[in-house]
C-alpha cells in the first residue's frame, strides 16, 4: 500500500496558522495583564507585591505603598527576590498582610512550550509595577562640578556626554566578551549608574565600565570636570511614574546615601572608593582581579585610539615594608563615618602617549573632608 506524502506546504501553513493564533492570544493577554495593573497602581498610591500563575490565570497581589514597607518587615519577600512567588508564598502574604488579589485570565497557555505565553514576559512587564529591593550592587556616582553656575545649553551637553560615555562604555564591554547591563537615574548634575546584574563578578565589570567612561571623558576636547565614586551597597528600586511605568528607574537606599556623602568629599578629577565594599569584598583583592580582568581585554579602544594598557591602582605610600595603602575617613554633616580609598588610573595609548585619572596622594593633602585614619598592607 503506497504511504501518504507529507505536504510541506500543508505543514508552513499549519504553523503559521498556529503562530499567528499565538500571537494574538499573548498579545490580548499582555494587554490585559498591563490594563489591570494600570488599575492597581492607581496613580502610584500601591504597588504590586508579586504574582503567581496556574496554566491561564495570572493571580496578582498589591497594596498601598506604606502598606507594603510595614509587611516588609514581616516578609522580607515582600520586596527581595523575584516577584514571581509559589503558590504557597503568594497565599502566605495575602493572608499574612490582608492585602487585597487580583485574578487574570488568561488567552493562551502560560508554560514553556513554544506556542505558551512565556513566563519571562509576563514577570518583567509586572515588576515594572513592583519596588525591588537589591543587597549587593555595584554603583557608580558621577557629579559634574559647577554644574549650576553652566548655561543651560552646556548642562544639557554635559549630561548628553554622560550618556554617550556610558553607553560607549558598554559597547567596549561587549567587544571584549564582558557585557554588561548599565542603568542610569539623574541626580541632576549628574548620574547614578549601576549593573542590572549582581554578584561578584558583574561588581568587577562595573568598575571597569567606569575606568572606561573616565577614559572617556579624559581624552574628550571638552573634558566634563568630574568628581566620581565607586561603592557597593544595599538599594530600593523603582520604576517612574506616569500615565504609565516607563523603563526609566530610580534607587534610593545605603549606597546611594553613601556615594553623595562621599562625592561631596571628593575634588575635581578625583575618584574615591568605599573601603567596605560589602560582608565579602575585601578591596585589596576587588582591585586585583579588576585588574587581572582589564589586562585580559585585547580590543580597546579610546575614540580613535588604540590602548596598550591600563592600569588602576588604589593610592598610598612606598615604605620599608612596601607598598601600603592610604585609608581616609569621610565624616558627613550627619556626624557619620566612611572609610575610603584613593583611586588612580593610568591610560597607555601607541605612540608613547599616557593619561593620568584621579589624585596622587601627594595631591590629597589638605582637601577638605578627608581625613588620613590608617594604613592597608
Amino acid at each position: 500500500m503506497t504511504q501518504p506524502r507529507n505536504n510541506p506546504y500543508l505543514q508552513n501553513v499549519s504553523k503559521n496558522y498556529l503562530l499567528q493564533n499565538f500571537k494574538a492570544d499573548e498579545a490580548i493577554s499582555l494587554n490585559r495583564i498591563s490594563d489591570t495593573l494600570e488599575n492597581i497602581r492607581d496613580c502610584g498610591r500601591n504597588t504590586v507585591i508579586g504574582w503567581t500563575h496556574d496554566s491561564n490565570n495570572v493571580d496578582i497581589c498589591y497594596a498601598p505603598v506604606e502598606i507594603a514597607i510595614k509587611g516588609y518587615e514581616k516578609f522580607s519577600r515582600v520586596f527581595q527576590g523575584n516577584r514571581l512567588f509559589s503558590t504557597k508564598t503568594f497565599s502566605m502574604i495575602v493572608v499574612g498582610l490582608d492585602i487585597p488579589r487580583v485574578r487574570i485570565k488568561v488567552s493562551g497557555t502560560i508554560g514553556i512550550a513554544r506556542y505558551n505565553i512565556n513566563v519571562n514576559t509576563i514577570n518583567n512587564l509586572i515588576k515594572r509595577y513592583c519596588i525591588t529591593y537589591t543587597e549587593n550592587r555595584a554603583v557608580i556616582l558621577f557629579d559634574i562640578v559647577k554644574f549650576s553656575l553652566k548655561l543651560p545649553t552646556e548642562q544639557l551637553c554635559q549630561l548628553k556626554t554622560l550618556e554617550y560615555y556610558i553607553d560607549k562604555a558598554s559597547s567596549i564591554m561587549a567587544d571584549n566578551d564582558m557585557p554588561v547591563d548599565l542603568h542610569r537615574s539623574t541626580t541632576g548634575d549628574g548620574y547614578y549608574i549601576w549593573n542590572d546584574n549582581v554578584g561578584y563578578e558583574h561588581s568587577i565589570r562595573t568598575y571597569i565600565a567606569l575606568a572606561l567612561m573616565l577614559a572617556l571623558n579624559s581624552v574628550n576636547e571638552n573634558k566634563i570636570p568630574l568628581r566620581s565614586a565607586f561603592a557597593i551597597g544595599s538599594h530600593f528600586t523603582y520604576h517612574h511614574v506616569d500615565t504609565v511605568p516607563r523603563g526609566i528607574e530610580y534607587i534610593v537606599g545605603d549606597v546611594t546615601i553613601k556615594l553623595s556623602r562621599i562625592v561631596n568629599s571628593c575634588a575635581e578629577d578625583q575618584l574615591l572608593m568605599s573601603y567596605q565594599l560589602d560582608d565579602k569584598v575585601n578591596i585589596i583583592n576587588f582591585m586585583r582581579d579588576c585588574q587581572e580582568q582589564i589586562d585580559g581585554m585585547s580590543r580597546l579602544h579610546i575614540y580613535t585610539k588604540s590602548v596598550i594598557d591600563i592600569r588602576t591602582y588604589l593610592t598610598g605610600y612606598k615604605t620599608s615594608n612596601g607598598f601600603e595603602v592610604q585609608q581616609y575617613c569621610i565624616t558627613d554633616k550627619h556626624g557619620l563615618s566612611h572609610v575610603v580609598c584613593n583611586i588612580k588610573l593610568n591610560v597607555y595609548f601607541y605612540g608613547n602617549q599616557s593619561i593620568r585619572i584621579g589624585k596622587m596622594t601627594q595631591e590629597l593633602h589638605g582637601l577638605t573632608g578627608l581625613t588620613p585614619v590608617s594604613w592597608l598592607g
